[in-house]
């Protein structure tokens, strides 16, 4: 899964978390101004659990705003012979 944006200008860096809270698992990761674009790794998401999303810009002189979100991801149906 590839999360993309549209490129905010005159920031100093985005700040990119997944989070879902029941297992305690995070993934977080401060990502370059010039990017648009953040790769959740393989083997994070899960089917039929619940995410939060946030996205957050960074300003030189720190300052942070971040926007966030929840989404659930589809259930697998087992493959029939």
């Amino acid at each position: 899964l590839a999360i993309t944006w549209r490129p905010v200008a005159d920031i100093a860096a985005y700040v990119v978390k997944l989070e879902q809270e029941e297992r305690g698992e995070v993934v977080e990761a401060r990502i370059p101004a010039t990017a648009a674009r953040f790769v959740v790794p393989d083997g994070f998401l899960r089917p039929d659990t619940e995410y939060t999303l946030g996205i957050g810009t960074v300003s030189d002189n720190g300052n942070m705003s971040v926007v966030e979100t929840t989404f659930t991801t589809g259930r697998t149906t087992a493959a029939k012979k």
